[in-house]
């Protein structure tokens, strides 16, 4: 019954190219989106059974859609290409071959390229897909050496050989490099300054919920036979020391954000190094509450022309929006009872008690970090100014989902090792 679920979203996606209010259309196709998750909790089987690891990318990808409706409202294009994107993640999330997860990645990725080329933004969006095609030529040669070492494609065969983990580690590569982690980082840094702004809260939240579902699949059943997993865990801690040093030295917000986006990518992939259900259930939750902390913050930034740091001046006059504001940044340190101190609480228990404990160490310590650029969001917002923000509607909605995922940690749990279950 998949078929059905597709061609859902397919007619979504063709009637939303020609949507006068395309932000309208993609709240509609947000609901569409979470068709998975809405028949996994009400346990109807009329269009597909759908797994809990199925349902939880469904409800990450409808929340990324949702925020993107608010931001984009000028180009009924921009609906489609933000459509094809989600049906890319579940694409994905659904596989249990690598190929299909490896397409589904692809589908998510190629309309970000496009987005981020609107009304000229032509140099970003060259890098951005540029980068990104490295990464899928990686994955693609590491299919082959799978392909070869162990004659199928499907993740239940695993052969434990050289060709095999070489394989292993082009995939992962080319994975974490669409992330993107560092050394490669600079094409999101170079998105959020100069590409389409009002992509953004798609790029920012949507790509992780595609990256880390085919990541979840494609890889985590690899990492254990083939230990490759110390390889991981350095790039995990250069990125995130890098991202949150270099954010302490930024006064663009967008910029901010940015490295703020690779840090928490970071923090959610510490689980793919300790491998274990506690951390894996961290990862899940990290990516759910980012999509509804940073896509709301980000849609509510672009939507109101806030980009340095001098136009937050003012913001606590307005006591709705800085309310709003302030939690939503909270959630993003890690603050309790946020859901960001919950999906950071259980990665630092997840991987403390493995060999990579320092990366839960350094957890911590970037966490402290963040709070000094995070600090400068929340300051400049009561210093003296005419605030620039307006409209509270936006930043409200993301804040009460945000609470709503957080003052219901025992669901949120027993969903996300569920999710987990579904994949190990």
């Amino acid at each position: 019954m998949y078929e059905v679920f597709f061609l859902i979203l397919s007619v979504a996606l063709v009637i939303g190219a020609y949507i006068k209010k395309p932000n309208v259309w993609l709240w509609i196709s947000s609901i569409l989106a979470a068709i998975p998750f809405l028949s996994y909790v009400f346990d109807y089987t009329g269009l597909g059974t759908y797994n809990a690891f199925v349902a939880f990318v469904s409800l990450s990808a409808a929340l990324a859609m949702f925020f993107s409706g608010f931001a984009l409202d000028r180009y009924p294009t921009a609906s489609s290409l933000i459509i094809a994107s989600a049906m890319g993640a579940l694409v994905a999330a659904m596989s249990k071959n690598r190929l299909r997860i490896i397409v589904g990645r692809e589908l998510g990725s190629v309309p970000t390229y496009l987005l981020v080329a609107y009304e000229g933004r032509y140099e970003a969006a060259k890098k951005y897909a540029s980068v990104g095609i490295i990464g899928s030529t990686l994955m693609l040669l590491g299919l082959v050496m799978y392909a070869i070492s162990m004659g199928t494609l499907e993740l239940l065969s695993i052969v434990d050989d050289t060709l095999a983990r070489i394989g292993a580690i082009f995939i992962l590569t080319g994975m974490l490099v669409k992330l993107p982690v560092f050394p490669v980082h600079g094409r999101l840094v170079d998105v959020f300054d100069n590409g389409y702004s009002r992509s953004l809260p798609r790029i920012a939240s949507g790509t992780k919920v595609v990256v880390f579902a085919a990541l979840t699949y494609a890889v985590v059943k690899s990492l254990g036979v083939y230990d490759i997993r110390l390889y991981l865990a350095i790039l995990i801690a250069i990125s995130m020391t890098y991202a949150n040093i270099a954010a302490l030295y930024e006064e663009d917000v967008l910029r901010i954000l940015a490295y703020s986006t690779i840090a928490h990518a970071s923090y959610a992939a510490i689980a793919l190094a300790a491998l274990t259900n506690q951390a894996l259930i961290g990862m899940r939750i990290h990516i759910l509450g980012t999509a509804a902390m940073k896509g709301g913050l980000l849609a509510f930034i672009v939507v109101e022309g806030i980009r340095n740091l001098e136009d937050l001046a003012g913001l606590v006059k307005r006591r709705r929006i800085a309310v709003a504001f302030i939690a939503s940044v909270l959630s993003l340190i890690g603050i309790p009872p946020f859901i960001g101190f919950r999906s950071k609480y259980r990665l630092f228990m997840g991987s403390v008690g493995t060999d990579f404990r320092r990366l839960a160490v350094l957890l911590i310590i970037n966490t402290v970090i963040s709070i000094g650029y995070y600090g400068k969001l929340i300051t400049k917002a009561f210093e003296d100014g005419e605030p620039k923000a307006k409209d509270h509607r936006l930043l409200a909605i993301a804040i009460v989902i945000v609470l709503m995922l957080s003052l219901l940690p025992r669901y949120l749990f027993d969903f996300a090792s569920e999710a987990i279950s579904a994949v190990m």
